[in-house]
């Protein structure tokens, strides 16, 4: 079936009321479905940082975020707000 996805998470409480398999519509002509091919990349990256632990990086500092209310003075809170500007990027050694 075209635009018939399987939705998988690390958390099933992010999907608890999802029922799969999902399929996509459209009914608005101004805006386009997702492409298959970025969905299938998402879900390759997706695995790849589970399995390579980074999900629990991201997942950390995500909540870091969440948490600050303000910055630090003495500049302890600045992989918070890197994070939160630029995105987070993972050194490869």
């Amino acid at each position: 079936i075209p635009n018939q996805y399987r939705i998988n998470t690390g958390k099933s409480n992010y999907i608890s009321d999802i029922t799969n398999p999902v399929t996509l519509t459209n009914n608005n002509p101004l805006f386009l479905l997702l492409s298959p091919e970025y969905l299938c990349l998402h879900a390759a990256f997706s695995q790849v940082t589970h399995l390579s632990g980074v999900g629990e990086y991201i997942d950390h500092a995500f909540c870091k975020v969440e948490e600050i209310m303000m910055l630090a003075h003495d500049g302890t809170s600045a992989e918070v707000l890197s994070t939160t500007l630029l995105g987070i990027s993972v050194a490869v050694c």
